[in-house]
């Protein structure tokens, strides 16, 4: 995670905590925090308890967004779910998804407190009138701001994953007939499963990482592996 979006992220976090606690004082004991149509309030909370919740989400959400996608995909590839998996981790492209997917996780982590910030500014106002009442467009413009438009449903601000151009690769696969124990062949099963990829795509996917491993991938100039000791005596 770039050093830059994580110290941004502590201050905003920092700035948004104190700021709902500094000004949750001006709420009446029971917090209008649900607003039905027309902006007129339908449900409460009490102020002690709203104010831990805004504090808690405050803190929680960059961290698990960040956590997320920010550090998952570095640990724990098996649990990500992503379009053409297989295609965007392999080996050669895998750094360049994962970069992707981190940037992207810091910039939800950095836009979660300005919501929850622009949230319980409207929150405040609404509650500052008799009967409570919530401006519905000022509270989509301090919670969205000029990203949040009714009418848009594509996702062009998320990372893109295209495809692989699939009919010249099918092209050039290769068929073999492969036999393995059957215990093995168990365990490639259970892998393949957990990390989301047919077993054909997990067989490849080993293979590759075996043959990089060693520096034969093809194009790429072979290193010669040192032989063990049971190979020397052999």
């Amino acid at each position: 995670m770039p050093r830059l979006a994580s110290w941004l992220l502590v201050g905003l976090g920092g700035a948004g905590t104190a700021f709902i606690v500094a000004t949750s004082g001006a709420l009446p004991s029971g917090v209008a925090t649900h607003f039905g149509r027309g902006g007129a309030a339908d449900g409460w909370k009490p102020r002690q308890g709203y104010t831990g919740l805004m504090v808690v989400l405050e803190v929680l959400f960059p961290l698990v967004a960040l956590g997320a996608l920010g550090h998952l995909p570095w640990r724990a590839e098996r649990f990500l779910n992503l379009p053409h998996r297989h295609h965007g981790l392999a080996p050669e492209r895998r750094a360049g998804t994962v970069a992707s997917l981190r940037g992207f996780g810091a910039a939800i982590g950095i836009a979660t407190p300005l919501m929850l910030i622009g949230a319980h500014a409207a929150i405040l106002d609404a509650n500052a009138k008799s009967p409570p009442q919530l401006d519905e467009t000022l509270f989509v413009a301090r919670t969205c701001g000029i990203r949040c438009d009714p009418a848009r449903d594509d996702d062009s601000d998320a990372p893109q994953f295209p495809a692989p151009a699939g009919p010249a690769l099918m092209a050039e696969r290769k068929s073999f007939l492969l036999r393995v124990d059957p215990d093995l062949g168990v365990a490639v099963e259970r892998l393949a499963q957990a990390e989301l990829r047919s077993v054909n795509a997990q067989v490849e996917y080993l293979l590759r990482d075996a043959l990089g491993r060693r520096g034969a991938l093809p194009g790429k100039p072979t290193t010669p592996r040192p032989q063990s000791s049971t190979e020397r005596n052999s």
